[in-house]
C-alpha cells in the first residue's frame, strides 16, 4: 500500500512516543504515524505539531475537517481498539451478557468524555463485529509487512 501511492519512508525506531514526538518537533523526522494521545492532540492545539490525515475508516469526531488517508491510499485504514476477552470455553450467554453491559456503558456521556480526552473515539462493536475487526487488521498488517518486504530477523 506504501508503495502503491509512492511513499518512500525510512523507519526509524524509537524508544517511545516521547523521543519519537521531540524528534518531530526539532525536524530530525519528517513524518511520524502514531496512536493519537492527549499529549500530540495538545501540541498541535499549541501550533507545534499538525494532524495531517487519520487512519481510521471514519472521519474522526476528534479531528474534523482532518482527512482520511484511505481516501488517498485506498484501503490503508488502521484502526485501534479495545477489546474484552473471556475464556474460550465462556457460554454464548456471558458472552452476550457482558457485550450487552460494555455497549451500556460506552453509551454513558462520561465515559464517552474520559476517551476523548485520551484522544480515542468511542464505538461499540459487538463479538461478531470485533471478530471481523481482528481479521481485517490481520490481514491488512500481512499485506503492508508483503508489499515491504519486511522479513523476520
Amino acid at each position: 500500500m506504501v508503495k502503491r501511492a509512492g511513499i518512500n519512508l525510512l523507519p526509524v525506531p524509537y524508544k517511545g512516543g516521547s523521543e519519537m514526538t521531540l524528534a518531530l518537533m526539532s525536524g530530525d523526522a519528517k513524518i511520524m504515524i502514531s496512536t493519537a494521545t492527549e499529549a500530540l492532540n495538545a501540541q498541535v492545539r499549541a501550533g507545534k505539531l499538525r494532524l495531517i490525515g487519520v487512519t481510521s475508516e471514519h472521519q474522526s469526531s476528534l479531528a474534523p475537517g482532518v482527512p482520511i488517508v484511505a481516501e488517498t491510499i485506498p484501503g490503508f485504514v488502521i484502526a485501534g481498539w479495545f477489546s474484552f476477552f473471556g475464556p474460550a470455553s465462556m457460554a454464548p450467554a456471558d458472552v452476550q451478557a457482558v457485550s450487552n453491559a460494555v455497549r451500556v456503558a460506552l453509551a454513558e456521556p462520561g465515559v464517552k468524555e474520559k476517551f476523548a480526552g485520551l484522544f480515542a473515539e468511542v464505538r461499540y462493536q459487538g463479538p461478531a463485529e470485533l471478530a471481523t475487526s481482528m481479521v481485517r487488521t490481520d490481514e491488512f498488517y500481512r499485506k503492508l509487512v508483503a508489499d515491504l518486504g519486511i522479513v523476520a530477523q
